[in-house]
Formats: structure tokens, C-alpha cells, sequence
């Protein structure tokens, strides 16, 4: 194979990878705007002014995925064209993208741990129920979608309610209804009871009541007894693993994009790139008597017997 014909198979080649890449920067673009839109996601930050300066690493996320997509698209005309200016900036650009990646996931693992330590060793959670659960409707939705999609009950136990505002603020004439009393989203049949009925299928208990209505010394079997602070580093650390291998996988293309792109180059270099009037100068200079020197290229001599 020739060097034309090696420039054109790293120009396919340049192409797919490029198209590859964008597509994953508008994979990493539309996921990141629905977690900065996300309802749900947005009341969990929400419920701690703690939480909030992590949404700045969602805005990154979504000027990595324009970026990419931008850079992209100019890779992609480079190759198509051919144009060595644009491919020049696309080669450019993606060891920056390919150093971008591989800090971001340095960055990410850091990350991670800083978030078990702000959630799981920390009183953040715990103080976020005992103080504003029952008193913020934000907060309260947000902890009673997370204790029934996490399987949880307060920050770091059930106890927590215990202690809580919540547990306090009494309606009047029912000075007992919360004692001993966790929010229904505690249970583990909360679907059964939230549509029924009935100050009994209000809440959730923390223990095992006897037969005449004497609270035992007995942990309720269909309470969620792990913290939430505890089922929210272990969706995290399930996680990861797959945060990682979608990390490597994008930094493998890079590298092979990185590549074809470099090959490219250096294939156009040896081979002029032949330009649209190349066909009609060779058939003007071989006519006879014809004053027109030999230009080169791909099309030299092409009509001469």
C-alpha cells in the first residue's frame, strides 16, 4: 500500500475515533446536565449548605463534554477535508483531554474518600435529621426518598429520630404519637402502610410493641437499622468500580485517537494532498506543444502514452 493509500485508511480510521469521542462527550454532556437539573439530586445537595460546592465539579463535567464535542467535530473535518491546520489542533488537544481524564480521575478517587469521611464519619447527616427533618419540607423530602430508595433510616441509625426536632414538634393532643417513632419511609413495608388510614400506619417503630401496647425491649424486625450516612458511601464504593472502567475505556480511545491522528499527519506530509484542479492542469500540459510544466503530485504524466 502506498503512501496515499496508507493517509486514507488513518483518515477512516482518524474519523471513527473522532466520531467515538464525540459521542461520549455528549454522553458526559447530557448526563451531567441532568444531574445539575435532577429534582431529587438537587434536594440531597440541598439539604446541607456542606453538599453545595460540589455541584461546582457538575459544571466542570459539562465544560469537559462541550469541549470534547467542539474538538471533536474539528478532528473530524480535519480528516475529511484533509486539512492539516485543523488536525494539527485536534492533535493538540487530545493529550490535554487525555491529561484531563487521567487527573480528573486522580481527583476523583480523592474525591471519593472526602465524601465518606463528610458523610459517614461525620455528625453532617445526623445533624441534618435531628435539626431540619419535619421543619424543611426540602429536607424532608429528600431524606424520605433516601430512606425508602437506600433502604436507610436516619443519618447514622434509626435512634436518630429519637433525639430529633421532629420527635418534638407534637401535634396538639398528641403528646405520644411520635415516641419511640420513626418516619414511615423507615420501613421496610412502607408501600403497604402509606396509603392506609390510621395514626398506626403513620409512622414506623422502633421496637416490638406487646400485646397490650407495651413497647419491648426488641428492635422492630421491619425497620431499616443501617444509617443512611453508611448506605450512601456503599452506593458510592459499588460504584466506582464502573466509574473506572468507563474512565480507562475513554482514555484508551484517546490514546489510540492520539494515534491514527499522529500517522495521519505524517502520511499527508509524504503525499501532497492533491487539489480539485490538479486533473484538469495534468490533461492541459500533456496536450500537444502544451507550455505548462510538470507539477507533481498524484497526477503527473497521468495522460502521457
Amino acid at each position: 500500500m502506498g503512501s496515499s493509500g496508507k493517509a486514507v485508511c488513518f483518515r477512516v480510521l482518524t474519523v471513527v475515533f473522532g466520531i467515538l469521542l464525540w459521542l461520549i462527550g455528549v454522553a458526559i454532556l447530557g448526563f451531567s446536565i441532568y444531574l445539575r437539573v435532577d429534582y431529587w439530586i438537587n434536594q440531597y445537595v440541598g439539604a446541607s449548605e456542606e453538599l453545595t460546592k460540589y455541584t461546582v465539579s457538575v459544571y466542570i463535567f459539562i465544560a469537559a463534554g462541550a469541549v470534547i464535542i467542539l474538538f471533536c467535530i474539528v478532528g473530524i473535518y480535519g480528516a475529511i477535508r484533509p486539512d492539516k491546520c485543523a488536525l494539527i489542533v485536534y492533535m493538540i488537544y487530545l493529550p490535554l483531554m487525555f491529561g484531563m481524564l487521567v487527573g480528573g480521575g486522580v481527583y476523583a478517587y480523592i474525591y471519593r474518600e472526602e465524601i465518606e469521611n463528610t458523610i459517614k464519619n461525620s455528625s453532617l447527616l445526623r445533624e441534618i435529621v435531628q435539626l431540619k427533618y419535619g421543619s424543611n419540607a426540602r429536607v424532608t423530602q429528600a431524606i424520605d426518598y433516601m430512606q425508602e430508595e437506600l433502604e436507610c433510616c436516619g443519618g447514622n441509625s434509626y435512634t436518630d429520630y429519637g433525639l430529633s426536632q421532629w420527635k418534638q414538634s407534637y401535634v396538639q393532643g398528641e403528646a405520644q404519637e411520635r415516641e419511640n417513632k420513626t418516619p414511615l419511609s423507615c420501613c421496610k413495608n412502607v408501600k403497604t402502610y402509606e396509603d392506609l388510614p390510621g395514626l398506626q400506619n403513620k409512622y414506623c417503630n422502633m421496637y416490638v410493641e406487646g400485646e397490650t401496647g407495651e413497647v419491648l425491649d426488641k428492635v422492630n424486625p421491619m425497620i431499616w437499622r443501617r444509617g443512611c450516612g453508611e448506605a450512601f458511601v456503599e452506593l458510592i464504593q459499588e460504584n466506582i468500580g464502573i466509574a473506572a472502567a468507563l474512565c480507562f475505556s475513554i482514555v484508551a480511545v484517546i490514546l489510540l485517537a492520539i494515534i491514527f491522528c499522529a500517522l495521519l499527519l505524517f502520511f499527508l506530509r509524504k503525499s501532497p494532498v492533491p487539489r480539485e484542479d490538479d486533473v484538469v492542469y495534468e490533461m492541459a500540459r500533456t496536450q500537444e506543444k502544451s507550455p505548462y510544466p510538470a507539477r507533481g503530485g498524484p497526477y503527473a504524466n497521468l495522460y502521457q502514452s
